[in-house]
């Protein structure tokens, strides 16, 4: 068996700079991507929410084109009115 020898203190002291500088990165790492796989699962229910509601705005406004035709709503007074189609002005 081999006689161990003895690091000086500065290599030892750098040695163990490094790897408690990877460990902590390795933390930081493993934390962001939890971080990111909890986001990434916000934003497939967040996805599906809007895609509900986009279905229930356009079953409404299909709704309401229906009843009223097509036009514009005011959202400030509940006031619906209707879309005139232009006629061409006659030039000569």
């Amino acid at each position: 068996m081999t006689d161990s020898i003895k690091l000086p203190k500065e290599e030892h002291a750098l040695l163990v700079s490094l790897q408690n500088r990877f460990n902590e990165l390795t933390i930081r790492y493993g934390e962001l991507h939890y971080q990111i796989r909890s986001l990434k699962a916000e934003l497939t229910m967040i996805d599906a929410a809007f895609d509900e509601l986009e279905t229930e705005r356009f079953a409404l406004v299909s709704k309401l084109q229906d009843t009223y035709g097509v036009g514009i709503v005011s959202l400030e007074t509940g006031e619906f009115t209707p879309n005139v189609p232009s006629t061409p002005t006659d030039t000569p």
